[in-house]
């Protein structure tokens, strides 16, 4: 059971920041209203 709380116990560095934010197209597939 305590592993599971392992899945928090991460950081991600800058580079790994600027890989999600490159994926973000700008575009959702949920329009707001």
């Amino acid at each position: 059971m305590n592993e599971n709380f392992n899945v928090f116990d991460f950081e991600l560095s800058a580079d790994d920041l600027t890989a999600i934010k490159s994926l973000d197209k700008g575009s959702g597939l949920i329009d707001s209203v």
